[in-house]
Order: structure tokens, then C-alpha cells, then sequence
């Protein structure tokens, strides 16, 4: 069998070692000064810790630091306090005590076990200071005096071994730990109860027989090892059997024999185990061959001779070269043949990905039109976009140096603001910014929410907006407002594919998205809009949008306008335009006939959609292109039948005037007139619950929020917060049907004069044609029908027999005689005071005067 290899651990083990030497011992002392001044440092740091001072945990304007050692001093107490608590202090201790043990002994060797007990003892410790609620010391929080280790510790012990177990792990823990560093077995620890005087003869035994050992140890390791001078070709180093030792009696230890094959390696060292001066004398010479085939004579020293010591080095080498001989006399195992192995797939690696995604911004390269859009419907053309202002010529590029700075300057706002977290993606836009930001596990939501005017405060910006979270991602979006604010122009949007390439009917140009992407959309799918806003945010500018973009982009045979105007100021561009089905109605009190005829004409599109057998106005008017539809009552073609777009511009005057009558006409049409064709726009600028009602609120889905002074405005509009914190001037959002995601926009920008080149331009086609029946129903007004609504009642005839009987009137003497409520009672006295039946209440509680005798007095309704 082959012989076993010696390992050269074992070989570096025999090799007799020399007493530490003055270089060595110095650098072991150097060492033990600074571990001693680096156990004190952080002592000085521990007593001095305050936890008001600046930190990895702490962000505070304090220019002084309490701490002893300073800011760095700050630093570090606070990591240790955080992690040990208390216990911290037992890291300067242990340094001090090794650090004056090492320059007491002059080297001290630290095994692995040394480590894990220590680890083992704090642990041991930090849970038994969790455990019992260590009271305050110096600064120290006392909730944790532990720190982290020790709540670790008492959490999870506690939980999986209950308060008894954790006790008596805690202390099997330290108890073992002791042990070791005491070196002391738990035989003999256990036997301190029985008799301290045989543990302490036990103990003074065991160091009497260790100083033994050491006294033992210490003289073996003065052998020295024989050597021969070097010079010429002789080798260092000890012959095989010819070889003596002076003053040794016996062989040498097998040991002993490997050494000095390893030593016949050695030659032409710097340092050597003689001196050159050494002088020779005559010796049993015994010839052996060396790496080069030379013989060498070798000669045994006198071991009390001063010998230079051997570099780690050369003894290494030595033993490297010794196992590679005896590795090439082994005979060499088989080994089986590898299989060729598959070609490693190549990873290539990418790029690492930037700490911050800037988006670029959706309009950056969004050129505009050359020519203008030009369209023509027979003898009608639409309003060409060159009617329109062109936007100055601005570069859209994003600076992203810039950009990631102010994330910077965003996040460490934060920090201060006590929630860290890193910003993953900025979008920039025309207006606002976007920073995406990524929150450290732990931090809640509700808390980021809530800081909104803090974090504007600290960045000093006007408004900053949080949207957390984004829909589809786990990040938390804050809007800031940009320095240099963009207009957004009407043409950019008329021109842009997103309304120009777009085929849905009754198309809006609403504006910008936060990242400058033109975003229309279309009433019909809506199917009707409520728009609020306080005064001066750019809620009348969006209304004329709206309507622009209709008279841009529909023909006056497809989209017919109601407008209502109480202020008459706004909507009073576009009287006499060829869309309006009457004239701009700026009196309240006509609102509720023009809702009225409104629900009449409802009525009839829907008879005429049930028999024509179609299902909304956009099947029935295709039937009329087709001609699949039979001709009317006077044997003429069906004609289709517009758009019909009722426009709102004050609701609040409205429901000051007739609430009740309002609100019944705008809940009817909200609910029934989609399929019809006929749409509201609703707007106000006091979005309150007694403007905005219940019943108003359920039927319009869609929604566009101006800003608003206070968040219940926004609650009441938008069924949430965020529109108080718009930045005005057609910042706005938009909440579109059928979803609870708030997309927020940046509103075009129309002036008076684009307004008045659109309007003129259509008023030179055509004259307008009002309908007649809406006209004479809001002029002559409908009290035939009105009087009819009120009398409406059963119990009519009989109420006007029993005053006539009576000879006298009044609300209470229907109530009792009819058994009826009081509203129904005070209807049927406002109908027979319509009728001329009684007479007008005098202001008092007296009863009315009655100007019909009898029932045959009345007249015929």
C-alpha cells in the first residue's frame, strides 16, 4: 500500500519553534495598545450616548454633539445601543480585558470557540435583561434595554419555549459559557456546592500542573535544530543515519526524521541556521545527493550554539517540495475518464439598470401639424385648426441630471420627515413631476398620506399631491409642481392623434396627462359629466373647451346645444351659432321649462326608437342613412335625429331658485336620456351636498374636479381627497365612468380671441335655426300642464266640496276632515288658489276666503 501523506499542518506542528523575538513581541504590544485604545473610545462612547444627537436613525438640525468622541462617537453608540442595548458594554470590557491579557502574557490565541461562547453569553444576557425589563441606565431606552439582540432573543424563545424555558436556556447559555473561559469542566463546577475547599485544592492542582506544562513546553521549544554551514555546495540540514547530534543520546523522534528530510531541501536561503563565521570542525562526513546531482558533506552542531532563525517562508516552500516527492513515489490511481461536460452557456452581463428611471416625456417628440385640418360636409366646413394660436416653440427635453438631484433632495426631505424610502421612476411633464417612490418595509401608508403639506412645506412648493398607491404598483407617487410651468395650448390637443384620428362621437379635448400625453375622450360614453371648481381655477376656460371641440369637430345637423347661462357672461360667445337649439337661457326661472321640454322630447326619441325597432340613437340614425326606416305620419323620410347637449354653467343659482323641480328634471334625464341622445354638462362652483345632491351624484358618473377650497368639496365630487391640492390655472381631475382610478390632467388653454375666430367663422356659414316648440314652451310657459301637476289628486274634488260647504279654507281643515299629510293638503290649497276656488292667504293663520259657492261654480279644467 501506498504511504499515507503527511499533512503539512502536521509537519508545520513538529517543527520546534523559537521564543518570540523582540520584533514580534513588539508588534504584539503595538497591538494590545491600540485594542486597549479602541475598548476605551468606545466606552467614552457608550457613557456618553444621547439619544438626541445625530445619528443613523436620528436626523436632527443639532449642530452640537453631546458625545464625548463626537459625531463618529454619535454614530456608533447609537448602532451599538440599538443592537445591544446594555449589553454594549460588554464589547469594550472584552476588549479590555484581552488587550491587558496580551500585554501581560505577550500573545493570547483566540480560537473559534472563543467566539462562539462569546456570542453565546451575550445572547444569554440580552435575553435576561429583555426578559426582566432592565430598568434606565444613563440614556438608554428602557422599553428595549436590551436592544435588538435581547428582543430577538426574549421574542423568539418566549414564543417557542414559554417564560420557563426561555429562563433556563438563558442560563444553560450563560452557565456554559462561563464554563469555557473559566476552563473549568461542569463535573467541578457542580461540585462548588458540595465542598468550595476541594474545588479550590482542585483548582490550585490543575494551575500547578498547567505551569508544568508550560515550563515543559517552553523547554522543548529551546531545542534547537542541527545545521551546517552553506558554503559552496554544502546543504543545511541533517544526514539520513551518518549524521550525530553532539550531546544526544538517543535517535530522534520519527518527527525528528521527517524535518530533517525536509531540511535537505533547503539551500541557498538569505537566512541560514549558522552564521557564515561559524567556524567547522571535522565531522563524520556522509555523502548526499542533492537536486542537482553534486554530493554534499554535512556536519552536526553544537545544539548550544546561537543559531539565526528560519522565515515562515522557507520552511514552507521546504514543505511543499518534501509532500511533492512524495506524491511522485506513490503510484498513481486510476481515474475514470470525465465525460466531456456540455459547453457552459455564456452569460453575458448586462448593463447594470440605473438607480432612477427617468420616463421621457410623452410630447417630447410630438410634432405639430403642418398644414391645417380642413374638413368639409357639403355646404358646411368645420372651424380649421388655423384658427387657433400656434404654441411658442419650447424645448421639451428632460434634464435627468437635474432631475435625479431633486430626487435626492425628495428623499432626504423625507428622511427628515421620518419616512425613508428610494425613488424608482420620475415622470416628467408639462407641469407637475412624478417621483415613484419605493417605501422601507414597515413604514404605512396612512402616515405618507397624511404629510402631504408637510412634504410642500419642505420642498417649498405650492401644492404637492400624493397618490398612494399607484394603481398596478406597490410604490407611492408624490406630484410635485415644476418650477417653470407650461402652457398648454387648445391646438396642441385639436391636433394631436388622440383627437384627430379618433371616430367616437362627441369628442372631447380635455388637455394634457401629468407626462404630456393629449388625452380626449368622448361624452357619448360617459354618458353625461359634472364638473366643479372654485373661482379662478380654470373651470369656465375647460367649459369652452368642451364646446369647441364640438363646433371643431361636429357638423351643426349632428350636435344641437341647450346652454344655460345664469351669469351671462360665459356662454354668451355663442349665441346666434347654428348649434343652438335656443337662445343662450340666462333666467333661472326658465331652467326648469327648458328640463321639462327636455323630458318631453326623451319621450318621444324613445317612442320613435321602439318603433323603429332600434336600440340608441346611433342604430336609428344608421337605419336613416340606410333607408330601412317607414315614412312618418305625413309620408315623409325619417329624419335622424341629433346630439342633444344641454349645458349647465352655475347649478348652485339654479337650485337656489327651484331645487325641487331641478333636480327631479336633471335625475330624470340622467337616468333615461343616454339612448336617446340627449347628454348634461353640469357645472358649479360650490360643490356642496346641497348643490350636488344624492340623486344628482348617483346618475353622473363621470367627473371633473377643478380645485377646490377644502377636502369635503373634493369628498362630495369625487367621492375621495387629492382635488384641494390641485395647483389651479386647468389643473384638474378627471374620474371616468366605470372605474374608482383618478387620472389626473393638465387643461388646454383657449383665450377670448381663439373663441371669438371659431365662432365667427361658423356664423358666416349659417344663421341659426331655433326650434319653435321650445321657444313658445319656455316663453308662453306650460301652466296648463303645471296646474295639471297640481291637481293632480284624488282627493281634489272632494277637498273643493268640503270648503265650498264650509264656506272657509285652510291647510289644517283639509289635514283633519281628509285624513292627509300636510304637503298633499298644501298642494291641493296652492291648486284651488290657482283656480280662483279661494282666495289669498292674508299672512295670518286665518282661514281663506272662499270665492266659489258651490262646485258648479268651478271652472272646467
Amino acid at each position: 500500500m501506498p504511504k499515507k501523506r503527511p499533512e503539512k499542518t502536521d509537519l508545520l506542528r513538529t517543527v520546534p519553534q523559537e521564543g518570540d523575538s523582540p520584533v514580534k513581541s513588539h508588534k504584539s504590544g503595538c497591538f494590545a495598545v491600540l485594542v486597549l485604545v479602541l475598548a476605551t473610545f468606545l466606552f467614552l462612547c457608550l457613557i456618553s450616548y444621547d439619544p438626541r444627537d445625530p445619528s443613523f436613525n436620528v436626523a436632527t438640525p443639532r449642530t452640537q454633539v453631546s458625545n464625548l468622541c463626537g459625531l463618529l462617537g454619535s454614530h456608533i453608540s447609537d448602532a451599538l445601543v440599538q443592537l445591544l442595548g446594555v449589553g454594549a458594554f460588554i464589547l469594550p470590557i472584552s476588549l479590555g480585558l484581552y488587550s491587558i491579557t496580551l500585554l501581560w502574557a505577550g500573545s493570547v490565541a483566540l480560537s473559534l470557540a472563543d467566539i462562539g461562547f462569546s456570542l453565546l453569553l451575550l445572547a444569554g444576557i440580552s435575553c435576561l435583561m429583555d426578559r426582566f425589563s432592565f430598568g434606565a441606565f444613563l440614556s438608554f431606552p428602557s422599553d428595549h434595554p436590551a436592544g435588538a439582540l435581547g428582543s430577538f432573543f426574549h421574542t423568539v424563545l418566549g414564543k417557542f419555549l414559554g417564560s420557563g424555558g426561555e429562563l433556563l436556556f438563558s442560563c444553560t447559555f450563560m452557565f456554559f459559557s462561563l464554563l469555557h473561559f473559566a476552563k473549568v469542566s461542569p463535573g467541578r463546577a457542580v461540585r462548588v456546592f458540595r465542598s468550595p475547599a476541594a474545588m479550590l485544592s482542585d483548582m490550585l492542582r490543575d494551575s500547578w500542573n498547567r505551569c508544568k506544562e508550560l515550563v515543559a513546553e517552553a523547554r522543548q521549544m529551546r531545542i534547537p535544530l542541527p545545521a551546517v554551514r552553506s558554503g559552496g555546495n554544502r546543504v543545511n540540514g541533517l544526514p539520513d543515519e551518518s549524521a550525530q547530534v553532539v550531546g544526544s543520546e538517543s535517535p530522534s523522534p520519527k518527527p525528528k526524521e521527517q524535518w530533517a528530510k525536509i531540511s535537505l531541501k533547503i539551500e541557498n536561503t538569505e537566512e541560514l541556521l549558522i552564521d557564515d563565521d561559524m567556524d567547522e570542525e571535522p565531522c563524520a562526513e556522509a555523502p548526499c545527493e542533492k537536486s542537482n546531482g553534486k554530493s554534499a558533506t554535512w556536519k552536526a552542531l553544537n545544539p548550544l550554539e546561537s543559531r539565526a532563525p528560519v522565515s515562515q517562508t522557507d520552511m514552507e516552500e521546504a514543505i511543499d517540495e518534501y509532500l511533492s516527492e512524495i506524491q511522485k513515489a506513490q503510484p498513481k490511481p486510476r481515474v475514470a475518464e470525465k465525460r466531456p461536460e456540455p459547453e457552459a452557456i455564456k452569460v453575458v452581463e448586462s448593463e447594470l439598470p440605473r438607480p432612477i428611471k427617468v420616463i421621457p416625456r410623452a410630447d417630447e417628440a410630438l410634432p405639430l401639424t403642418a398644414t391645417p385640418i380642413i374638413n368639409e360636409t357639403g355646404d358646411y366646413v368645420l372651424p380649421h385648426s388655423d384658427l387657433l394660436d400656434t404654441p411658442p416653440s419650447s424645448a421639451r427635453a428632460v434634464d435627468e441630471k437635474l432631475l435625479e438631484e431633486n430626487a435626492s433632495v425628495l428623499e432626504q426631505k423625507l428622511a427628515n420627515l421620518g419616512v425613508r424610502g428610494q425613488v424608482v421612476e420620475i415622470h416628467p411633464g408639462p407641469v407637475i413631476t412624478m417621483y415613484e417612490l419605493s417605501l422601507e418595509p414597515g413604514i404605512p401608508l396612512r402616515r405618507v398620506l397624511n404629510m402631504a403639506d408637510d412634504l410642500a412645506m419642505a420642498l417649498k412648493s405650492g401644492s404637492t399631491r400624493i397618490v398612494a398607491p399607484i394603481p398596478g404598483k406597490d410604490t407611492v407617487g408624490i406630484e410635485v409642481p415644476n418650477l417653470n410651468r407650461e402652457i398648454v395650448y387648445f391646438r396642441e390637443i385639436i391636433e394631436s392623434p388622440a383627437f384627430s384620428q379618433s371616430d367616437a362621437p362627441l369628442k372631447l379635448a380635455l388637455g394634457k396627462q401629468i407626462d404630456g400625453e393629449p388625452f380626449a375622450t368622448s361624452l357619448a360614453r360617459m354618458p353625461h359629466l359634472l364638473i366643479a371648481g372654485a373661482t379662478g381655477t380654470g373651470k369656465s376656460v375647460g367649459l369652452n373647451c368642451l364646446i369647441c371641440s364640438w363646433l371643431m369637430s361636429c357638423h351643426p345637423d349632428d350636435v344641437k346645444f341647450i346652454m344655460v347661462d345664469p351669469k351671462r357672461l360665459e356662454l354668451s360667445y355663442y349665441n346666434d351659432i347654428p348649434h343652438l337649439l335656443h337662445p343662450v337661457v340666462t333666467e333661472a326661472e326658465k331652467v326648469p321649462k327648458v328640463l321639462s321640454w327636455a323630458i318631453k322630447e326623451m319621450e318621444r326619441r324613445y317612442e320613435l326608437l321602439s318603433l323603429s325597432g332600434s336600440k340608441n340613437i346611433e342604430s336609428f340614425n344608421e337605419k336613416v342613412r340606410l333607408g330601412e326606416l317607414p315614412l312618418d305620419d305625413e309620408d315623409n323620410p325619417q329624419r335622424k335625429l341629433p346630439y342633444i347637449v344641454i349645458i349647465v354653467d352655475e347649478l348652485a343659482e339654479l337650485m337656489m331658485v327651484a331645487a325641487k323641480d331641478i333636480e327631479i328634471s336633471i335625475a330624470r334625464l340622467a337616468q333615461m336620456a343616454r339612448a336617446s341622445g340627449i347628454h348634461l354638462i353640469l357645472a358649479t362652483q360650490r360643490p356642496s351636498v346641497d348643490v350636488i345632491t344624492g340623486v344628482i351624484k348617483a346618475n353622473f358618473p363621470a367627473r371633473l374636479s377643478f380645485q377646490v377650497s377644502a377636502k369635503p368639496d373634493s369628498r362630495t365630487i369625487l367621492d375621495t381627497v387629492g382635488a384641494e391640492n390641485l395647483l389651479g390655472m386647468g389643473d384638474m381631475l378627471f374620474l371616468p365612468p366605470g372605474t374608482a382610478k383618478i387620472t389626473r390632467l393638465h387643461g388646454a388653454f383657449l383665450s377670448e380671441k381663439e373663441i371669438r375666430r371659431i365662432v365667427d367663422f361658423i356664423k358666416a356659414q349659417r344663421s341659426p335655426t331655433y326650434l319653435q316648440e321650445i321657444c313658445k314652451h319656455v316663453s308662453d310657459g306650460d301652466s296648463s300642464m303645471a296646474q295639471a301637476e297640481l291637481i293632480d289628486d284624488e282627493k281634489y274634488d272632494e277637498a273643493v266640496q268640503l270648503v265650498t260647504r264650509l264656506g272657509h279654507a285652510s291647510i289644517s281643515l283639509i289635514q283633519r276632515h281628509m285624513r292627509i299629510g300636510y304637503n298633499r293638503a298644501a298642494r291641493i290649497i296652492e291648486a284651488m288658489e290657482s283656480e280662483g276656488i279661494i282666495g289669498p292667504s292674508d299672512g295670518t293663520s286665518r282661514p281663506r276666503e272662499i270665492l266659489a259657492r258651490s262646485l258648479e261654480s268651478v271652472p272646467d279644467r
